[in-house]
Order: structure tokens, then C-alpha cells, then sequence
């Protein structure tokens, strides 16, 4: 049912009418959930409806008064101000916003504009995944437990500072002033399994 209907005030006109009537009118009456929403307001009346959808909001508004001189604003966003009824055919823009927001660095307000578009973004978006609370996974611990040379080293430290040291299981293979002077000393024993290398502080 939305239509562009032609208007009948300058633009300059047109946005200061709007602005004020949302200013005074809608504002006091918006709620923090509300942020994102559209706002469809005639300028003439200061009628309103507010909807996450902005067609589905001026169809109300036109519903109501089809003569309606429509200027559209969205809920904590300044930027986002135009007038005329948004066309049935146009495609919601509110996935650019996001991307906008985001390229920004605007997480927090990209998660709530996301909330407040509701099934206008389908739930397999991938502004959906990106924004998704992130998930935790549990990776097999891959090589040998070190347990033992850690506790080595809580129990040696002491013994052995400023030095490099050798460690496999809970033993000291060789110790060093030096990373070289240590390898070399590792290499020459020819171990099967890698020791771990720690230089103690």
C-alpha cells in the first residue's frame, strides 16, 4: 500500500517539521527497545507509528491518513532521516546499517539494531552468524602431557636461574647458560621423545 505521495512543502520545510514533531512528540515516548525502529510521522497532524518494519509502519499511517505528508526517522540513529513513504518494492536497508555500523566498529549498537529488526533478517544471515554470541569448543589437547615438568620446575626454579633447561617427565635432561649451549647438549643425547625447553627467570 506504501506510496511516494508528492510534497507539498520545500525540503528544507519538510525536515524541519519532521524533526521538530519527533523531537517533541515522539521522543518522549520512544523506550530504550525501541532503538532501530522506524518512525513514520506526518508533518501536518504529528501523527505517528513506530514499527521495526518501515512499511508496515507507513501502511498504518497511510491507512489512517492517506493524504499524510510522511517524514521518516529511526530511533537513535540521526542520520537516518528522509521524507516520502518508503516503496513496497524497496528492499530493507536495514542489513547495510549493520554492515555500516560494524565496518565502524560499532558492535553493541549493531547487536541492538539486529534485536530490533527481528524476522525482517533472516535467522541464516550471515550478519546473524557475525553477530552471534561467540562459542566455546573444546579441542583435544594434542601433544605430550607437561604436567610433570611444570612440576619441575615449581619444585627447581630456584636452583636454575638465568639458565636454559632441558626437562622430560618430571627429570632435568641438561641445563645451560645458553639456548645453543643447550640444543647442542639435547642433540647429543639423541632422545626419542622432544624435552621441553624453558629458560628459567
Amino acid at each position: 500500500m506504501s506510496q511516494t505521495l508528492a510534497p507539498r512543502y520545500p525540503k528544507e520545510e519538510f525536515a524541519q517539521r519532521g524533526d521538530e514533531i519527533y523531537e517533541r512528540v515522539v521522543l518522549p515516548r520512544v523506550r530504550p527497545e525501541d532503538k532501530g525502529k522506524f518512525v513514520v510521522i506526518d508533518i501536518e497532524t504529528s501523527a505517528f507509528e513506530i514499527d521495526r518494519d518501515e512499511i508496515a509502519a507507513s501502511d498504518r499511517l497511510l491507512t489512517r491518513l492517506p493524504d499524510a505528508q510522511v517524514w521518516l526517522r529511526r530511533v537513535g540513529f540521526d542520520d537516518a532521516r528522509r521524507f516520502g513513504a518508503p516503496v513496497a518494492a524497496k528492499s530493507s536497508s536495514t542489513e547495510d546499517d549493520i554492515r555500516s555500523l560494524l565496518a565502524q566498529g560499532q558492535i553493541r549498537d549493531a547487536q541492538i539494531l539486529l534485536d530490533a529488526a527481528g524476522d525482517a533478517i533472516p535467522q541464516d544471515s550471515k550478519i546473524r552468524k557475525a553477530l552471534a554470541p561467540p562459542r566455546v569448543t573444546r579441542v583435544p589437547r594434542t601433544g605430550p602431557d607437561r604436567n610433570a615438568e611444570i612440576q619441575w620446575l615449581k619444585t627447581n626454579s630456584a636452583q636454575y636461574r638465568k639458565k636454559w633447561v632441558a626437562l622430560l617427565g618430571a627429570g632435568l635432561v641438561a641445563a645451560a647458560d645458553t639456548l645453543n649451549e643447550l640444543l647442542v647438549k639435547v642433540e647429543a643425547l639423541q632422545l626419542s621423545t622432544a624435552p621441553l625447553v624453558h629458560h628459567v627467570d
